[in-house]
């Protein structure tokens, strides 16, 4: 296990690729419109070496990029070029971190006038050949009260012979909020969207809402389902619902679907773990939950649920599963967050001057095993397929 230590200076988001490299995106200078520009890196931790990605082309987050293959090793951005009339030709590009080879993607012109307020393009790459297309498009609910309401758009596309056909199924068509990778052909799924963040419920109409649907798709038959324009593509549905119930969060962790099932009227929280391989679910309840920032914290530590809980002044992270705490936190001390079996805990004091300090401790379960201690503020931690950590602080 190697450990290595790097000061995030620019409030930068980093993903680990392949080896020692770490990629870094952070905001830079450009900017068109509302859309900034950032900058591409490669950190080569071995040999200590900065490198940038392509920093003669400007690179921004129009497009928003999921891919669904696991082992991956490519960079995605969007590339810009404006023209006249407000138009403009918009490139999503994908760079081979191993070939150092760049590629166009997909292409199409657009008013970039409209991005991102009246719309939003997510693009989910399911194979070498075949991507969805989501085009959303802002409208006004009922009550024209609210604006943050799409109509959606979608199309397979095939980048080799450029192909588009277009998607139909009444459950994607309420839009893919996310796919997340689970093996190398399996992706969890959810379509519709969630009425909980900005108190959409007290915004729009039940008529309004879509059904929220949660589940498991075959990447392989749900390309062939829409390619034989079937009326209804196979989901192994774990969840669905909508309006009285919603999911406004979801992750998956070390196999587990973790999710909020949220009664916005109640201001209750179901937290879900759901155990892709055997099906088997653990559910808690917590109450009083009236915003995002309220929704629990959920983990999972040892192959094990957990929450962490603030109850009458003390601070836990409890098993489910045994209904036992594995940690108590005191007064200055913070759960950060959980990958695999570390824990990571940032400490604050004050110094002598009256300012915090703050320390981050890294834990190794079972056993919480120290095996990490910076004197600086918590950022990111990656955890690489070899055990290396990649500590990032500020």
């Amino acid at each position: 296990m190697a450990i290595h230590i790097i000061e995030n200076e620019n409030d930068a988001v980093y993903k680990h690729m392949s080896k020692d490299r770490i990629l870094e995106i952070a905001e830079d200078r450009g900017k068109i419109g509302g859309l900034k520009t950032y900058n591409y890196a490669l950190l080569h931790q071995n040999n200590n070496i900065r490198e940038d990605i392509l920093p003669k082309l400007d690179k921004y987050n129009l497009i928003e990029v999921t891919s669904c293959i696991p082992t991956e090793n490519n960079i995605y951005f969007t590339g810009i070029t404006e023209h006249t009339g407000g138009k403009a030709f918009i490139t999503l590009f994908r760079y081979d971190v191993e070939t150092k080879q760049l590629a166009k993607f997909y292409a199409y012109e657009d008013t970039l006038a409209l991005y991102p307020k009246q719309k939003k393009v997510k693009i989910f790459i399911l194979d070498e050949d075949y991507i969805i297309v989501q085009n959303s498009y802002l409208r006004y609910n009922m009550a024209d009260n609210y604006e943050g309401y799409f109509d959606v758009e979608l199309n397979l596309y095939n980048v080799k012979v450029n192909n588009t056909v277009p998607i139909t199924d009444p459950n994607l068509s309420l839009g893919i909020e996310c796919m997340i990778p689970v093996s190398k052909n399996t992706c969890v799924i959810k379509t519709g969207f969630s009425v909980f963040p900005d108190e959409i419920y007290k915004k729009i109409d039940k008529s309004e809402s879509v059904m929220e649907i949660i589940g498991l798709v075959n990447v392989k038959q749900l390309i062939t389902d829409i390619l034989l324009k079937q009326r209804n593509v196979y989901i192994d549905v774990i969840d669905r619902m909508q309006f009285d119930k919603t999911i406004p969060k979801l992750k998956v962790r070390k196999g587990q679907l973790i999710y909020s099932r949220v009664s916005p009227e109640e201001a209750k929280e179901e937290v879900v773990f759901f155990n892709i391989g055997t099906g088997k679910t653990y559910v808690c309840v917590k109450n009083k939950v009236t915003g995002m920032e309220k929704l629990a914290k959920a983990y999972v530590l040892m192959g094990e649920p957990h929450v962490l809980v603030s109850k009458q002044g003390e601070t836990y992270l409890y098993n489910i599963a045994t209904n036992s705490i594995t940690l108590r936190l005191n007064k200055g001390i913070y759960l950060k967050t959980i990958k695999d079996n570390y824990v990571i805990l940032e400490k604050e004091k004050n110094s002598i001057l009256g300012y915090p300090v703050y320390t981050t401790e890294v834990y190794e379960y079972p056993g919480e095993q120290l095996v990490l201690k910076e004197k600086a503020a918590y950022s990111d931690l990656c955890v690489t397929k070899d055990n290396d950590i990649y500590l990032f602080v500020k």
